[in-house]
């Protein structure tokens, strides 16, 4: 039995594939990832914070606080003015 591709519906799937063919077996992921975010979204849910569920709002504002502070001094010294 012949399987059709579940986004396009158009290509043949592979052997051994499962669901996509070829072409949107590349972006399956992108499109599965995009359709749970949205999904998210609408149901009011903080996704982008799943991984600091554990973690207290300090620790949260800690690794940010650091992370730019971080990121300031790589464009300053990209920038040129690190040698100041």
């Amino acid at each position: 039995m012949l399987m059709v591709c579940s986004a396009c519906h158009i290509q043949a799937v592979p052997r051994l594939r499962r669901k996509y063919c070829t072409v949107c077996g590349l972006r399956a992921s992108v499109l599965w990832k995009r359709a749970k975010r949205h999904a998210w979204k609408q149901s009011g849910q903080k996704y982008w914070l799943d991984n600091w569920k554990h973690k207290s709002d300090a620790e949260r504002r800690a690794y940010f606080r650091e992370y730019m502070r971080a990121y300031r001094r790589k464009m300053q010294y990209q920038n040129g003015r690190g040698n100041m």
